[in-house]
């Protein structure tokens, strides 16, 4: 209050900012810099000047190789709990712009390096593993296949194989994320596919639903919405495609046929089936998690009822994390093919909220109302509410 009063009769105020203001500027300024600059603008807020933003994000390293922030959150987290953590390594490739760019001390960018006079190859590390998540490449087929899988012919299914030395049984499955989306894409590139009992399953259905649904004003109960049907642009997001392989649609059609017996939903009987096999599917592949805060979906509940909470342990490996990690990382414009400064500062951000939300956690029970408030705003949390909601929240309790 005082550097507001200060500000507004142009007076010189203090350099060091609250660590409630700075949480509440590199929010807003991450998801909204536009927004950040009108609101910094007309309201008097006292708010950092972006490059003052900017030298914040410099002191986390984001710079490529192994992360000693990481590393560091990793071990303040082992030393407050009680119990004994198992974690496990998680690895990607993302497309980044092939040029160089000069970032005031180092040129850096993304450069490919062969040997120009001879043609050969050598191992420079390795690590021995429990297991690792595969997408459906033809190398990583192809690996699968060499290992004694066989993925081709569907009456004779060979999805494992023996562990050479301990001869334990090693299961393959490739990322169910990464296959639900190529799944979706081919549905909805090809718009018709016949099952194995010769029905019809149709992208049709799902659009008529959605113009449905969009004419009547109101929803049956599922989540489709524009963006599931026109997914052309948003092709890497996760949560589109589960959303459309959802019991919550295959509900609806199932309710379009049966009760208001509408004539589009006539012949739906292959599209509900197929869509509530894959979200059958995906709900037992993602199951990743023995500590889950919830139980499996009451449709498949019975068969796993030993997936909880047990003993009080908290879980070790959310899925919605690890989504929330890989938007925070790549959620700007350019998605498809950052430069190694734009893809460097959304790490940093991404490293810099997880800190905040292991200091959250370290910090015991919450008692007062406005530590409830900063839970609300904080993505990282396994409730993971939506990012527009986190900045608005923010937004009104600074200005009230």
């Amino acid at each position: 209050l005082q550097d507001r009063l200060k500000k507004q009769k142009n007076q010189s105020v203090s350099k060091q900012y609250e660590s409630q203001l700075r949480t509440f500027a590199l929010t807003i300024h991450y998801y909204f810099p536009r927004a950040y600059e009108y609101v910094r603008s007309q309201v008097n807020l006292c708010l950092p000047h972006t490059k003052t933003i900017s030298s914040w994000y410099r002191t986390i390293n984001g710079n490529t190789g192994i992360s000693t922030e990481a590393l560091e959150a990793i071990k303040t987290r082992v030393k407050n709990t009680e119990y004994i953590l198992y974690g496990s390594i998680q690895f990607d490739e993302m497309a980044i712009r092939e040029h160089l760019e000069y970032d005031g001390v180092h040129f850096n960018g993304y450069i490919d390096i062969t040997c120009v006079n001879s043609a050969w190859k050598i191992p420079l590390a390795y690590y021995f593993v429990k297991g690792i998540s595969s997408d459906g490449t033809p190398t990583n087929l192809s690996v699968f296949r060499n290992l004694g899988c066989d993925f081709q012919n569907i009456s004779s299914l060979q999805t494992s194989f023996p562990h050479p030395v301990t001869n334990d049984k090693i299961v393959a499955f490739l990322d169910p994320c990464h296959m639900l989306k190529l799944v979706r894409n081919s549905f909805g590139d090809m718009h018709t596919l016949i099952d194995i009992n010769n029905s019809i399953i149709q992208w049709s259905h799902i659009i008529k639903l959605h113009e449905l649904q969009e004419n009547e004003e109101m929803h049956m109960g599922n989540k489709l919405r524009n963006a599931h049907v026109h997914y052309f642009k948003q092709k890497m997001k996760v949560r589109l495609a589960a959303q459309v392989f959802s019991k919550s649609v295959s509900d609806s059609l199932l309710h379009c046929k049966n009760k208001l017996k509408l004539n589009d939903f006539f012949s739906c009987e292959g599209t509900i089936r197929f869509l509530s096999i894959f979200n059958d599917l995906f709900d037992i592949l993602e199951a990743v998690n023995l500590c889950l805060k919830e139980s499996i979906k009451d449709s498949l509940a019975p068969s796993f009822t030993w997936w909880g909470r047990e003993g009080g342990q908290r879980a070790l490996y959310n899925a919605r994390l690890t989504r929330a990690i890989y938007e925070a990382v790549c959620g700007n414009q350019h998605f498809n093919k950052p430069t190694r400064s734009e893809f460097q500062t959304h790490m940093r951000e991404a490293l810099r909220s997880a800190k905040e939300r292991l200091r959250h956690k370290l910090r015991g029970p919450r008692t007062e109302a406005a530590d409830a408030r900063n839970h609300r705003r904080d993505f990282w949390s396994d409730e993971q509410p939506e990012m527009e909601e986190i900045a608005a929240d923010a937004a009104r309790e600074e200005l009230n």
